[in-house]
Order: C-alpha cells, then sequence, then structure tokens
C-alpha cells in the first residue's frame, strides 16, 4: 500500500480499511467466530466512507479491488461461453456465474445471486446516497428493504419467494 500511496497519493488509511473490507468478503460464510455455544458470528463487515468531494475515494477503494473485480469479469466471461453451449434439454446443471461483488441491483437480485454464491457477495456502491436511494424503488415504497438489509448485516438467513423465479442466474 506505501508503493500505491507513492504513485497515486491515495489515503493508506483508506485503502487499508478498504483491503480488511474485501478479505471479509473474500472469506464471506466460509468461516465463522464461536462466540458463546448458541452464538457464531460470520465476518460480516460493513464500511462506509465519507470524505470530501475530490478525495480520491472511489480510486483508494478501486485500487484495492480491482483484481477480484477483474476476476467476476472473467468468471462471468466464462458463465457467457458455458450458457452458449448448454443445452436446455441435458441433465447437466445449469451454469451460474460465480462473483464476488454486486454494483447495483434490487433486493430481489441480490437475493437470486446469493443462491448461487453461498459464500456470500459483497455490495460495492459508490454513493451512500445511492444505497438509499435504492431503497424499495422495486416495491413501490412497500418496503422490505430495510428489513434485508439489518438481516444481511446479522448474516441471518432471508427468504422471499418471488414470482416467475423458478429458475434465475
Amino acid at each position: 500500500m506505501d508503493e500505491q500511496n507513492k504513485i497515486s497519493s491515495f489515503d493508506v488509511n483508506l485503502m487499508a480499511s478498504s483491503l480488511l473490507w474485501l478479505i471479509s468478503t473474500m472469506i464471506g460464510n466460509k468461516a465463522s467466530t464461536r462466540i458463546s455455544k448458541e452464538w457464531n458470528k460470520s465476518r460480516v463487515m460493513w464500511m462506509m466512507v465519507i470524505a470530501d468531494r475530490g478525495s480520491t475515494k472511489t480510486h483508494a477503494i478501486n485500487a484495492i479491488i480491482r483484481p477480484l473485480k477483474n476476476i467476476d469479469k472473467e468468471n462471468h466471461d466464462t458463465f457467457d461461453e458455458e450458457i452458449k453451449h448448454y443445452d436446455e434439454k441435458s441433465k447437466e446443471p445449469r451454469p451460474r456465474w460465480q462473483r464476488t461483488f454486486l454494483e447495483d441491483g434490487t433486493r430481489e437480485g441480490f437475493i437470486k445471486a446469493l443462491r448461487f454464491n453461498p459464500g456470500g457477495l459483497g455490495l460495492v456502491k459508490d454513493e451512500l446516497h445511492g444505497w438509499m436511494a435504492d431503497m424499495d424503488r422495486h416495491s413501490g415504497g412497500r418496503g422490505g428493504d430495510e428489513a434485508f438489509w439489518l438481516a444481511s448485516y446479522n448474516n441471518e438467513t432471508y427468504t422471499k419467494d418471488i414470482k416467475g423465479d423458478e429458475d434465475s442466474t
């Protein structure tokens, strides 16, 4: 990180916190810590950066998470190739896109993506305001997103049946 800081002048603290978030995302549900006999805690980390405009926060975060974003892109390219050759009539399971991040989407989309990425996913939003503005945008303001994100914070199960969602990617 010191080398990146010398080249770009990105804030080392911001890069370090981004690295911690990235590591927690990569660990996801693959490991947990036993707090007590009845309570295990997964490595769920939420990171919110508040900084002045022009502080290069987006660039600093992207410098850290870019390698995994590139892997997600490669996985998507592989998925695209596999789905082109997939025969719906075959007994083989339908190809799925394995990924680490989501950058946009609805709660329903996040739930669908989690179904095929059981280790967990990270959500990357460039602006906190954008994340808040997305709340309930596809439910006509009828709610549910806040409950979903609160359950996600505690790494709890969240189940929702979505019409026409028998087989999604």
